[in-house]
């Protein structure tokens, strides 16, 4: 593979975008030689001219995305014009770019909003709350209730106060709230869990975005508006989906979903069996997180142009295909590091190849299972110490059978990870790792109760 050199600052590209859109960033600075890139404030129906762009100023956020690697395969580049006005900011994605032009320029406009003068008070499920005019976002756990008694469900007219409302987290199984949903077309998400439904219809909402727990064995219908759809279980899961650009992600294993032939963007988290996938006939991007059988066969999917794996430590590099018919770009992180010139050999005609947290077959066996395998790549040290605190508790877990002696294991988990100055994705991993180490214990908690713990630990 030939060694690419840093790209020029100035470089436009035309970013292709939903239902035949498109928009445009540019590489505003470099950072070591990564380039630095800001949406820019454009949108049409085909890809632009240079010229079109050129009074174009960079939308407005708090800083440009700042990359490690080549743009997407299906970025257009279209010339140099001169550098807008944005500073580097943090690690992140090409897509983020896509993401910006997309949101802010070919989303619905959101209607208007007349926030209140003051704190908006609104009750839920007998409870009073004071929130701020501007809330964009509220979670509604249902408090826990007498056992053998029903929780009372939200009233939901209560939240029509909140006139900057746009997302929605819901637990609980009151499925009235997607008949007030779709009275208000400015909510835009809902995640919603523990709704215990076989058949949910959101295909009257004007939902962007939706994730739902308990899918297996469901039928879904969602409407033409949907742009993200994240769920537990494909298997048997029947969908009626019109758009056809719909991403799709899963964290349990992968399996074939006829009502969703036609996702162009598909993450997996969980083993799966690439055979499956090759029905996705339309699929361009794919992400895969764990074990994968029959690896070879997704050359067979003749528009897949970016591939992604992930803790891909018993991949067979002899089953690794040499010939693609659309691939552009393979990130893989989480190898044997046995592994690794042999998978370069198998992938050196793709352009554009990152293999990443190749480690050796001695720590494998000891972390393979361990949530926190990947910290080691950014700060050893660090890695290793979250490692040794998750252990250590998983250990102590099965033994810790009085609640007394459950909440100390939990506390030592959470307060020695804590010290670490957690950022948002680390806190979301703690979570992850925390409610599987409560599975674990010997003595049963209300999970509600581990909540409060968490947050207050945490915090």
């Amino acid at each position: 593979m030939t060694r690419r050199k840093p790209p020029e600052v100035g470089t436009v590209y035309a970013v292709p975008l939903r239902n035949g859109r498109w928009g445009a960033c540019q590489i505003v600075a470099l950072d070591m030689q990564r380039p630095c890139v800001a949406a820019l404030d454009w949108i049409g129906d085909g890809a632009p001219a240079l010229d079109a762009l050129r009074a174009c100023t960079a939308l407005d956020t708090s800083a440009p995305a700042m990359l490690d690697g080549p743009p997407p395969p299906d970025y257009l580049p279209l010339g140099v014009l001169e550098p807008r006005d944005a500073r580097p900011g943090g690690m992140s994605g090409w897509g983020l770019a896509r993401h910006l032009a997309w949101a802010r320029l070919g989303r619905r406009p959101r209607p208007p909003r007349a926030d209140a003068p003051g704190p908006v008070r609104i009750t839920i499920a007998g409870t009073t709350h004071e929130l701020a005019p501007g809330t964009w976002r509220l979670a509604i756990g249902l408090p826990p209730s007498v056992p053998g008694l029903p929780q009372p469900p939200p009233d939901w007219s209560a939240l029509d106060a909140l006139t900057a409302l746009t997302e929605i987290d819901y637990r609980g199984p009151d499925a009235r709230v997607l008949d007030w949903i779709a009275t208000q077309p400015r909510i835009d998400t809902l995640r919603w869990s523990g709704h215990g439904e076989r058949t949910i219809d959101v295909s009257g909402t004007r939902l962007l975005e939706l994730s739902l727990d308990g899918t297996r064995g469901m039928t879904l219908a969602v409407g033409p508006e949907l742009e993200t759809l994240r769920v537990d279980d494909l298997r048997e899961l029947d969908v009626v989906a019109p758009d056809a650009e719909l991403d799709v992600h899963t964290s349990g294993p992968g399996a074939f979903v006829p009502g969703l032939v036609a996702v162009r963007r598909l993450s997996i988290h969980g083993g799966t069996d690439a055979s499956i996938l090759t029905r996705y006939v339309a699929l361009e991007a794919l992400s895969l997180r764990g074990s994968v059988e029959h690896v070879e066969r997704l050359a067979e999917l003749p528009r897949l142009h970016t591939l992604q794996l992930r803790d891909a430590y018993g991949i067979d590099p002899s089953r690794v295909p040499s010939s693609w018919p659309a691939l552009a770009r393979v990130e893989i992180d989480g190898v044997r590091r046995s592994a690794v010139p042999a998978l370069r050999a198998a992938l050196r005609a793709v352009a554009h190849v990152e293999i990443r947290g190749a480690k050796d077959d001695a720590w494998i066996a000891a972390n393979l299972e361990n949530p926190f395998r990947d910290w080691v790549d950014h700060d050893r040290r660090r890695g290793e110490r979250a490692c040794a605190a998750w252990t250590k508790a998983r250990g102590a877990a099965p033994k810790a059978t009085s609640l007394d002696a459950a909440r100390r294991v939990l506390e030592t988990f959470v307060t020695s990870l804590a010290r670490m100055e957690l950022d948002t994705a680390d806190r979301e991993e703690v979570a992850e790792a925390y409610f599987a180490l409560v599975a674990a214990l010997g003595a049963p908690i209300d999970e509600r109760e581990a909540e409060r713990w968490l947050e207050g630990w945490l915090d």
